[in-house]
Protein backbone atom coordinates (compact mmCIF):
# COMPACT_ATOMS: atom_id res chain seq x y z
CA UNK A 1 0.00 0.00 0.00
CA UNK A 2 1.13 3.55 -0.84
CA UNK A 3 1.25 5.62 2.11
CA UNK A 4 2.32 9.54 1.07
CA UNK A 5 1.31 11.18 -2.40
CA UNK A 6 5.33 10.98 -3.16
CA UNK A 7 5.32 7.84 -2.97
CA UNK A 8 2.60 7.38 -5.66
CA UNK A 9 3.46 9.68 -7.91
CA UNK A 10 6.85 7.53 -7.57
CA UNK A 11 5.17 4.30 -8.53
CA UNK A 12 2.84 6.15 -11.45
CA UNK A 13 6.21 7.10 -13.34
CA UNK A 14 7.81 3.76 -12.92
CA UNK A 15 4.56 2.79 -15.00
CA UNK A 16 4.02 5.28 -16.74
CA UNK A 17 6.49 7.65 -17.11
CA UNK A 18 9.52 7.54 -19.86
CA UNK A 19 12.87 5.99 -19.33
CA UNK A 20 15.08 8.96 -19.28
CA UNK A 21 18.04 7.43 -17.36
CA UNK A 22 20.06 5.59 -19.64
CA UNK A 23 23.17 3.19 -18.03
CA UNK A 24 26.29 4.23 -19.64
CA UNK A 25 27.54 1.10 -19.19
CA UNK A 26 24.90 -1.17 -20.59
CA UNK A 27 21.89 -0.52 -22.32
CA UNK A 28 19.72 -0.51 -19.67
CA UNK A 29 17.32 2.14 -18.83
CA UNK A 30 15.16 3.74 -15.91
CA UNK A 31 12.34 6.10 -14.93
CA UNK A 32 13.87 7.28 -11.89
CA UNK A 33 17.23 8.11 -11.49
CA UNK A 34 17.55 6.36 -7.83
CA UNK A 35 16.88 3.17 -9.73
CA UNK A 36 19.83 3.85 -12.44
CA UNK A 37 21.89 4.64 -9.45
CA UNK A 38 20.77 1.06 -7.87
CA UNK A 39 21.66 -0.28 -10.88
CA UNK A 40 25.32 0.86 -10.97
CA UNK A 41 26.10 0.02 -7.78
CA UNK A 42 24.76 -3.41 -8.14
CA UNK A 43 25.79 -4.18 -11.61
CA UNK A 44 28.50 -2.69 -12.56
CA UNK A 45 30.28 -2.04 -9.32
CA UNK A 46 33.05 -4.36 -8.83
CA UNK A 47 33.09 -3.41 -4.85
CA UNK A 48 29.54 -4.46 -4.46
CA UNK A 49 29.02 -7.46 -2.05
CA UNK A 50 27.73 -10.06 -4.05
CA UNK A 51 25.52 -13.38 -2.60
CA UNK A 52 25.41 -16.70 -3.42
CA UNK A 53 22.41 -19.08 -3.88
CA UNK A 54 23.20 -21.41 -1.97
CA UNK A 55 20.53 -24.12 -4.13
CA UNK A 56 21.60 -23.09 -7.63
CA UNK A 57 25.04 -21.32 -7.02
CA UNK A 58 24.13 -18.35 -8.81
CA UNK A 59 25.39 -14.94 -8.17
CA UNK A 60 23.27 -12.03 -7.22
CA UNK A 61 23.85 -8.54 -6.27
CA UNK A 62 22.41 -8.47 -2.76
CA UNK A 63 19.66 -10.15 -0.27
CA UNK A 64 16.62 -8.79 -1.68
CA UNK A 65 17.87 -10.49 -5.37
CA UNK A 66 18.75 -13.51 -3.64
CA UNK A 67 14.89 -13.56 -2.26
CA UNK A 68 13.26 -12.18 -5.65
CA UNK A 69 15.48 -15.60 -7.27
CA UNK A 70 14.14 -17.85 -4.54
CA UNK A 71 11.09 -17.11 -4.63
CA UNK A 72 10.74 -17.02 -8.64
CA UNK A 73 12.59 -20.47 -8.24
CA UNK A 74 10.05 -21.79 -6.03
CA UNK A 75 6.97 -20.48 -8.42
CA UNK A 76 8.60 -22.47 -11.12
CA UNK A 77 8.33 -25.41 -8.97
CA UNK A 78 5.17 -25.18 -8.27
CA UNK A 79 4.12 -24.01 -11.81
CA UNK A 80 5.83 -27.63 -13.05
CA UNK A 81 3.91 -29.56 -10.30
CA UNK A 82 0.48 -28.19 -11.35
CA UNK A 83 1.31 -29.16 -15.17
CA UNK A 84 2.23 -32.67 -14.56
CA UNK A 85 -1.33 -33.15 -13.09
Amino acid sequence: MLTSNNQMMRHCITHFGGKNFDCEECEQSFSLKFNLKHHIDTQHNENAKKVICRKCGTYLSGSRQLKYHDNMKTESRVSETFDDI
